[in-house]
């Protein structure tokens, strides 16, 4: 980002793919940015899996139409998510004339989510899923221990599902990593990807007496 004189705001999204911060009743002041004066700047640490971020305007929201940019380029109408995937800095600038005070809401997300991770016994199934990926593009695979693939055998479905079980034969230490790749739902483009670590211990048995 280009320094400009707007009102600026620093704000660590780093530790988390899901983050929210709002900041309150604030005017705008300062320019020119990105071009345009009266503006407020948030600069935006994110995590390097969130895929998209927002900007909005509430208390009161905004008479007319009104745009937010990323690191000054297109302009996008508050409310819209912007693609951030692949970048870990962005700089939002938002000008408007007029002396209100409203909220800004800044919220970083992850479009792509597998299930949390599993624990499952040998010759029982455990259930794994996805959202954010279109079901065509869906393909999960194996990809620790060994070589990728390796337990996919353990798997009911491996591509064009959002959805598979995984029924293991052996116990396989110490865990395995069954990774989920697709299209995102969003326009963002390209290939995300979410990782289900599945935990497998041993059957159970016992003894009858009598036979």
């Amino acid at each position: 980002c280009v320094p400009c004189g707007a009102v600026t705001y620093t704000l660590n999204f780093s530790s988390a793919v899901d983050t929210s911060y709002t900041i309150q009743n604030q005017t705008r002041a300062g320019g020119p940015c990105c071009g345009d004066n009266n503006c407020i700047r948030v600069m935006v640490t994110l995590n390097a899996n969130s895929d998209l971020l927002n900007f909005n305007v509430l208390n009161p929201s905004p008479s007319g139409s009104a745009f937010y940019s990323i690191n000054c380029g297109s302009l996008t109408s508050i409310g819209t998510p912007v693609c951030v995937n692949g970048q870990t800095f962005v700089c939002i600038t938002y000008c408007k004339p007029g002396g209100d005070s409203p909220d800004y809401i800044i919220t970083a997300t992850k479009v792509v989510k597998a299930s949390p991770n599993k624990t499952v016994r040998v010759g029982c199934s455990a259930t794994m899923t996805v959202t954010g990926l279109t079901v065509p593009s869906v393909t999960w695979t194996s990809v620790f221990p060994g070589v990728q693939g390796q337990y996919n055998s353990f798997l009911s479905c491996t591509s064009a599902c959002t959805l598979t079980t995984v029924t293991p034969t052996a116990v396989v230490l110490p865990y395995i990593d069954y990774m989920v790749s697709g299209s995102p739902v969003t326009l963002c483009g390209g290939t995300s990807r979410d990782t289900v670590r599945v935990f497998i211990v041993p059957g159970m048995s016992i003894n009858i007496t009598p036979t």
